[in-house]
């Protein structure tokens, strides 16, 4: 659904943080192969308590002492979203409004995904010589938790109120307004993505 809004870089922004998946790029991962994968893994070790989803599999074989086996099953997601980001799909239209509206600008990632992953992505989109910062899954706490944007602005030595952060997930909006940041849908200066249930489901 497209959200009413304005293109224009709202005043006194010094930084802008992208999501990846669904913002900047699609990546073409089979996530319900690997959310089988995980969950088949998360099963066999934790029983009637695992969690569904990979993301919630990965953290709980962890927390749970099944370190190695969360450490293999990362490597397969990691590896898969390497893959994908390095034949992406870009968004041109956000590409675009970012050469038009914050040229000269930093920018930042904070991702679900692999931090490698993410670099490949800015790399197919030449902006990867304005990139500052990427925050990574594994790097802090997952989004909505502000923690991950926090450090991004911390690196930088700016303020929340000074930073824009484009998503396309109601997490990427709660993690902008927990840490008093802005927030823009990339639907309203980009494409109209659909980025269905990737990590989360």
């Amino acid at each position: 659904m497209t959200r009413a809004g304005g293109e224009a870089l709202p005043d006194g922004t010094e930084l802008v943080v992208l999501d990846l998946d669904g913002t900047l790029a699609r990546l073409d991962i089979d996530w319900a192969q690997l959310r089988k994968l995980a969950n088949e893994r998360g099963r066999a070790l934790l029983g009637a308590a695992a969690p569904v989803g990979v993301l919630a599999t990965l953290r709980a074989l962890a927390a749970r002492g099944h370190r190695a086996v969360a450490r293999e099953l990362e490597a397969v997601v990691a590896e898969r979203e390497r893959a994908a980001a390095a034949r992406c799909e870009l968004n041109a239209a956000l590409c675009a409004w970012l050469e038009r509206e914050a040229a000269g600008l930093p920018l930042a990632v904070l991702t679900l995904n692999d931090a490698a992953a993410a670099r490949t992505a800015l790399a197919r989109a030449g902006l990867e010589d304005r990139v500052v910062a990427v925050v990574g899954r594994g790097d802090a706490p997952p989004k909505p938790d502000p923690t991950g944007l926090f450090a991004i602005v911390d690196s930088v030595g700016s303020r929340p109120e000074r930073v824009l952060l484009i998503g396309d997930s109601e997490v990427d909006a709660e993690c902008a307004f927990a840490a008093g940041a802005r927030f823009r849908w990339v639907d309203e200066i980009g494409c109209a993505w659909t980025c269905g249930d990737l990590l989360r489901a």
